[in-house]
């Protein structure tokens, strides 16, 4: 992710005239970066992610297979 200050950088030299390649090679972004951050107005925040599901999935699939064959779990 950019940081705000790299946003309004990239904004100010579009303004100057600068073009996306030019743009990308002077901040070290890739083209499709500056390209889409040039689209938004304002840098929006990637939302966060909630890893609890993914982790209640994993435990399921480890403790599942034990329990069907009478394996004892012990939780850590």
């Amino acid at each position: 992710m950019i940081s705000k200050e790299e946003f309004v950088v990239i904004h100010a030299l579009r303004s100057q005239g600068l073009s996306i390649r030019q743009i990308s090679k002077i901040l070290g972004l890739n083209r499709r970066t500056v390209s889409r951050r040039l689209k938004e107005e304002d840098l929006k925040p990637y939302p966060k992610r909630s890893y609890t599901e993914l982790l209640s999935n994993l435990v399921y699939g480890i403790t599942y297979p034990l329990n069907k064959f009478s394996i004892p779990f012990r939780d850590a």
